[in-house]
Parts: structure tokens; sequence; C-alpha cells
């Protein structure tokens, strides 16, 4: 796949390119440039798209105009000497008739890492290194699907935040809960890191949000699809629920599939998808209730777990072997508690709004009360962002917050971060955003006023040939919603129970914090010496730091993506 489709198009390209990455100096070609034919640079400057690439990747990974134009670049380099210590800046333009014009060269400037943190064999090796990585789980990989993985986890996490997220969400759990909706049980491994940055396999995305029992041809065709159409249009994949996956049986199922015969599935391959996607919602909304009182049970199960460790008082412990005893049972107790009833709720949510927002797309529900009634429905993140807010004006004490919302830390997997019973009020504040405080204003405004056409819903529903009512799909939305944002409270006290304990855990060794985070938890769990863990913080730290100047791309299709990276 040739990236940088510069080949086809209408109007003239006018670009800055640099011959070396600007903020710390590595070698990577750094284009800014814009489309639209304006040939204004101070523009480009300020708003251009920006490409990085490679000084080593290889003509199979950019299009041709791409390749004339670092070829031109590399004859300027030549006749000016320039090298890492001498960066050129070079404004140019593609006419329409794909003519390469330089504009300007000159020294760069802007270039701030001047004194290099690592040699350009060093960057290189690392960035090999990274691909081999890649390479041994060749998938499609996203940082932005169906989990979110690099909005949970940021973009480079250290190797404690990936390794607690890549043990409690392990493919076991999730095949767990996905079969027990009847989706397809998938085991392979979900999560997966390149350099630092965390991913999520597509792949793996794809076949395990298939019918259970569809023929496994028919599901290896389907997944051919879904990644033709990612392919065709890479921004998809952060819409990856909404703009690729046929998972759930709506009101628009029936002609989104006329669509698919243009694809060579055949009438009755089509019939059959059908019928499986109508079973698992039908069965999702009208047994949800049963559902939804066994994993209450399993929610107390894990309260009573936290409360059993609690009262062994695990931050005044002085003995290792127990504080090991705590972190394996209650990352055991979370995995297979909180987490499978979150995952499993989560899918069962999705189900409710896809059916809702499919309502609004044929024109039975408006789209603005829809948006309000959904947003109304995520009540515990409201109800958190409202006693923030009273907190602040003096309506609620800080022993009431810190009750309820005091082991939470904002960022869950992050030993460095503190939990808000350890913050101000103003940090409580600064951390959760003026957005979500104005949601929670608005919210408690316009709950009272809130309308959804029930009859034109209920009239939807009898034409689907759905069983259950309006009033129940309504319920079960409600539900499904509400039980899910519950359950996030509960995996962010359980999880931040885990992470005291291991800060005190740091705190018998002498390690601080910060040298805690560069431990996988499995070496954490290995039962070593200080020393030991000394010398693998050590070389987790060195790790970290090198692969932290990589530039790495949302979405990955092969390793020319970890060449050539996209903004």
């Amino acid at each position: 796949m040739r990236r940088i489709d510069w080949d086809n198009r209408t109007e003239a390209i006018a670009g800055i390119l640099y011959t070396r990455e600007i903020t710390n100096n590595l070698p990577y070609y750094m284009i800014v440039y814009t489309e639209d034919g304006g040939m204004d640079f101070e523009s480009v400057r300020r708003n251009g798209r920006v490409a990085y690439i490679a000084h080593n990747t290889g003509r199979e990974f950019i299009c041709d105009e791409v390749e004339k134009l670092i070829k031109k670049v590399s004859e300027i380099m030549k006749e000016k000497n320039a090298n890492d210590e001498k960066a050129l800046e070079i404004t140019f333009s593609i006419t329409v008739d794909k003519e390469i014009i330089i504009h300007n060269i000159d020294e760069c400037k802007a270039l701030n890492g001047k004194s290099r943190l690592m040699t350009d064999k060093e960057f290189m090796d690392t960035k090999s290194l990274a691909k081999c990585t890649y390479l041994d789980n060749s998938c499609i990989l996203s940082d932005s699907a169906v989990w979110k993985i690099g909005l949970v986890l940021g973009n480079d996490p250290r190797p404690l935040d990936f390794s607690l997220f890549d043990e409690l969400f392990a493919p076991e759990i999730w095949s767990k809960s996905i079969g027990s909706i009847g989706y397809m049980a998938d085991s392979t491994p979900m999560q997966q890191k390149v350099g630092n940055k965390p991913y999520v396999s597509l792949k793996s995305i794809f076949e395990s949000m298939l019918p259970a029992n569809l023929p496994e041809q028919f599901k290896y065709r389907i997944t051919e699809y879904y990644e033709k159409k990612l392919r065709d249009n890479r921004k998809l994949h952060s819409t990856v629920d909404d703009d690729i996956l046929m998972s759930v049986y709506t009101f628009t199922t029936a002609s989104d599939m006329e669509k698919l015969k243009g694809e060579n599935f055949s009438d009755d391959e089509i019939e059959v998808w059908k019928k499986a996607l109508y079973k698992i919602t039908h069965r999702a909304v009208a047994g949800y209730d049963d559902v939804i009182a066994a994993d209450k049970f399993m929610l107390d199960r894990m309260k009573k777990a936290r409360d059993r460790v609690l009262a062994e008082k695990p931050m005044e412990a002085t003995n290792v072997m127990k504080l090991y005893k705590y972190i394996s049972e209650m990352l055991t107790e979370v995995k297979n508690t909180v987490v499978l009833c979150y995952l499993k709720h989560g899918i069962y949510a999705g189900i409710g709004e896809q059916i809702i927002k499919s309502a609004v797309s044929i024109g039975i529900l408006d789209d603005a009360q829809t948006n309000k009634y959904l947003n109304n429905l995520d009540a515990t993140i409201a109800e958190f962002a409202t006693s923030v807010l009273k907190l602040d004006k003096g309506e609620l004490s800080r022993e009431q917050f810190d009750s309820v919302y005091g082991q939470i830390s904002p960022r869950y997997y992050d030993i460095r971060t503190a939990c808000f019973k350890d913050m101000s009020v103003a940090d409580i504040i600064s951390v959760c955003g003026e957005e979500l405080l104005e949601c929670a204003k608005e919210l408690e405004v316009s709950k009272d006023n809130i309308t959804i056409d029930k009859a034109a819903l209920q009239d939807a529903l009898d034409k689907a040939d759905f069983t259950f009512t309006a009033e129940k799909l309504l319920d079960y939305t409600e539900k499904s919603i509400k039980f899910r944002e519950k359950i996030k409270f509960e995996y962010a006290e359980s999880l931040g129970l885990v992470l005291d304990i291991i800060k005190r855990f740091g705190d018998l060794h002498g390690i601080a914090m910060e040298d805690m985070s560069y431990l996988d938890i499995n070496e954490l769990l290995g039962y070593h010496s200080r020393d030991a863990y000394i010398q693998i913080i050590e070389e987790r730290r060195n790790m970290y730091h090198s692969y932290s100047y990589l530039k790495l791309p949302g979405l990955i299709f092969d390793v020319g993506d970890i060449d050539v990276i996209e903004n």
C-alpha cells in the first residue's frame, strides 16, 4: 500500500519539507503540505497536514510524486552538503501536471533538537526492532477502534500501565464475554504494543464480533470485506463500531445488506447473516433483565473481595509476601468479575445505542432529542461531575466526596497519578475538564425536557419484526448504559486499590513510584530481589526512552506505516 497519495488530484500541492524531524532532530523527512491549490506557505506552515518519512523508507511505500520529490531533495542536500547538523527547510509545490517546483532553500531554523539524544544508527536500529515486534504478530492495528486503547492508556504508557491492561483484558475474558452474547468466542490476543504505543488488533475484532453460528468460509469472506472497506477509507478505524462492523440488527440492517450484493455476497448468505444478527439482538434486549441480575452478583463479589483485602490493612503491611498475595488475588478477582462484566455490558449498551441511532438515521426520531436522551443515560459520569461541582460550591463535604470517589484515579493504570482522595479540589476540577462539568450542568437542566416519540419507535419495531415493545427497548437501553457506567466506577475503585498496594510494595523495596512504573506486572510478581528489580527497571527504562522517539501512526496495515506516518 502506497502512502501520501498525491498521484490522483485536481489541485496543486504546496508544501514545506524539512530534511530532518524538527522536534528531536530525527532522520525523517518532515513534510507540511496542503492540497487545495493555494500557495500561501505561511498558511501551510500553520495549518497544513504533516507527514513523516523515515530516511531509509523503501520506494514501495510512497507514491511516485513523493519519491520524485525526495530524489530531488537528496540532490539538493548533496549540493548544500546538508546533514544532521545542517538540516534544510525547502518550500516546494507540485503542479497538477506533476511538475516539482522548488521555491526556496534555507537552513532549518526551526530545528529544536540540534543536540541529538541518539545517533541516526541507534534510531534506525530502534525502529527496526519495533518493526520486528510488529511482524511477530503481523495484523491490522488501531489505537482508536472499539476499546479506544490510545485514549485509555495514552500514546506511550509505561510498561506497568500496559501490562496491567493486558493482564486484565485477557483474550479468554474477551472470549467469554462475547461468547455469552452469541458472538464468535475468540482467544486471539487483542492488544499489542509497537514501540511504546498500544494498539488493538482489528483482525481479532472483525473475527470475534461475528455471529458464532455462521459457516467458517463465510466468516472469512466477511472479515475480508471489512478489511477492504477499511483500506478504502482508513479514517474509519476510529468508528469501526458504526461504520464497518455489522454486529447488531438495527432499522437499517436490511438496506445496508442490500449493498453487499455488489460485493459478491449471495442472497442466501445475506439472509443467513441477517437472521443471525436478529437472533443476537432480540435475545439481548428480551433477556437483559436476567443477565443484569446475575452480573450484579458479580459486582457484589468484587466488592466483598476488595473489603476483605482492605480489612487486612495492606497499606500498613511489612510482609512483602502478603503484598504479592493481595496483588495477585485482586487482579484475579477484577479480571473475572468487573472486567468480564464491563466487556459484556459495553456490548449490550452498544446494541441499544445502535438501534436508537438507526431510528434517527431513518428519520423516525429527532437527532437532537435522541443525543440528549443517550447522553443523559451516562448517569454515573454525570453524577460524578455533579458531585465535583457541589464539592467546589461547598454543597458536598470532602469526606462525603472521598467516601464515594476517593479511591479512584483519573488515569486508571498509571501508578504515578494520585487518587482523587489525594488531590486538591482545584486539581480534581482541572482533571475533569470544562467539557465534562458543562455537560453535567446541561444534563441537570435538560433531563426533564427530553422526549422520545415512542409511537414512531413502536411502528419501526413492528416493521422490523421485533416482538419487544418500544418501552422495553428504551428500558433496556437505559439499564445497559447505566450499568456499564456503574461497572466503570467499580473497576476504577478496585484497580485503585491494586495500585496503592503496588506503591506499598515499592516502598518496602525502597523503589520510587517513577521507577516502579517501568516494571511489567508479571515481572513485579516474579519474587525478585531488590537488585534484580533495579536491573529490570534500568533495562526497561532504556528501551522505553529509545522507543519514545519513534513517530507511530494511529493505524498500521503493514510495516510501511511505521516508515511513513501521516497525521
